[in-house]
């Protein structure tokens, strides 16, 4: 367990969070930052940092994509995507 209480389980990496989003890294991190997806994830920068920390919820990642509507999602991540990348995400 990890000195917040919580275990490793409990948590995700980018990499693994993006992957089952299917989207980059890069683009979970960006949407992070601006708020997007607090279902299941957070960023913030530290007290005496200035590089961001991102805290990936496994189970509520799990329940986010077990409850997500197949067409909404697809039709948020093209509108997370397209706002990301500054262009159509077709």
């Amino acid at each position: 367990m990890s000195r917040k209480g919580r275990s490793s389980e409990d948590m995700m990496t980018i990499d693994q969070a993006a992957a089952r989003l299917s989207i980059t890294s890069d683009c979970l991190k960006n949407a992070l930052r601006q708020g997007m997806f607090s279902e299941f994830g957070v960023a913030f920068v530290p007290s005496g940092s200035t590089n961001y920390t991102y805290l990936i919820f496994r189970k509520r990642l799990e329940a986010y994509l077990g409850a997500m509507d197949m067409t909404a999602g697809i039709r948020q991540l093209a509108t997370v995507l397209s706002s990301l990348e500054g262009g159509d995400a077709s």
